[in-house]
């Protein structure tokens, strides 16, 4: 059974990565709590491999992101 507690500190801390808004960490598109089973849904957009990313997705990079990936 999750404690509502903890439930707040998983909202305090979904706010506080939605505030860095780093490109690096995967927003938070929604969350979900059912009452009746106490469980929470949290909802992030689907990753993909790092080669999908790089050779795949048609995304173009930055010298400074590849050299964020290479070390």
């Amino acid at each position: 059974m999750v404690q509502h507690k903890i439930i707040d500190d998983i909202f305090k801390e979904a706010t506080n990565l939605q505030n860095l808004k780093s490109k690096y960490l995967l927003p938070i598109e929604g969350m979900c709590l059912n009452k009746k089973t106490n469980v929470l849904h949290i909802f992030f957009p689907q990753k993909i491999s790092l080669f999908e990313y790089l050779h795949e997705s048609g995304v173009t990079m930055s010298a400074e992101d590849k050299r964020t990936i290479a070390t």
